[in-house]
Formats: C-alpha cells, sequence, structure tokens
C-alpha cells in the first residue's frame, strides 16, 4: 500500500454493536468517569450560554456574621434582588467614602495564616432588631398560610 504525503492513511476500525466491543467498553468507562461530558452532549443553546456566563462570573466564598446576614436577606427582600447584589452595593458605597489613607482598628491575630484581624464597627441594633422582626413576622405568617 503507498503512502501518500499529506494525507493520513485509512485505517478501518470494525466498532461491533455489542457490549463486547472496544468501543462500547471505552465509551461506557468514559461515561463512568466523566459523567458531565454526557451531561453537555444535550444541552440547549440557552443552557449553553447560561453555562459560558457563569463560568465567566467571579465567584467567592466569604464569611459572614449570622446579623450581616440577616440584614442583607431582609434588604434584598424589600428591594427585590439578590443578596450578592445588596451586599455588593453596600460595600462600592463604603469604599467610595474611604480616603487615600485606609488605616482601620485592627489587633493581633491568634491565626498562624494572618498577622492581624480588623475590629469591624458594629452593626446598628436597630438594622439587627428590624431584621429579626422581619424575618419572625415572615415565618409567622407562612405558618398561618400553611405553607
Amino acid at each position: 500500500m503507498a503512502v501518500k504525503k499529506g494525507i493520513p492513511p485509512k485505517v478501518d476500525f470494525p466498532i461491533e454493536d455489542g457490549e463486547t466491543s472496544a468501543y462500547s467498553a471505552i465509551r461506557a468507562a468514559n461515561t463512568e468517569l466523566y459523567p458531565e461530558m454526557e451531561k453537555g452532549k444535550n444541552l440547549t443553546k440557552a443552557q449553553i450560554k447560561k453555562r459560558k456566563l457563569d463560568k465567566q462570573r467571579n465567584k467567592k466564598t466569604y464569611d459572614l456574621s449570622d446579623e450581616l446576614i440577616l440584614i442583607l436577606e431582609m434588604y434584598a427582600e424589600e428591594i427585590g434582588t439578590t443578596k450578592s447584589q445588596v451586599l455588593e452595593y453596600l460595600a462600592d458605597s463604603a469604599l467610595a467614602n474611604i480616603t487615600e489613607e485606609f488605616e482601620p482598628n485592627k489587633r493581633q491575630s491568634k491565626s498562624m495564616r494572618f498577622d492581624y484581624m480588623l475590629n469591624a464597627p458594629e452593626i446598628p441594633k436597630r438594622l439587627i432588631e428590624r431584621a429579626k422582626k422581619k424575618k419572625k413576622y415572615d415565618i409567622t405568617q407562612a405558618h398561618s398560610a400553611g405553607v
């Protein structure tokens, strides 16, 4: 058989229809090892677009106090938006008010990973009480409605 330059030789691999074929075994192994690849094959255009946009998002996880989470939930519900957007707005507003020299109140850290811990200003009690009342009201309202 003469080999033409630039064109790879045609090789026929017989693929059997049964479970005993090598092709079926490899495909089954790949499906077990990489189930997300199999899931991605049957996506609609909208799902593909959403997956692509989700990969571009900047997702991070931060530890927040229970009171702060409660207040974020309250404002998000009142405004009709997400907690992350409320937090981003509040952080941007706070950063806009910081001058060139940022010297927060700090103390020595007990952790070996960080030198200092910041002493965060206290959350106003009125906000905590308002958020707790709203949460309690929502819970009692849901119970009385039979939810």
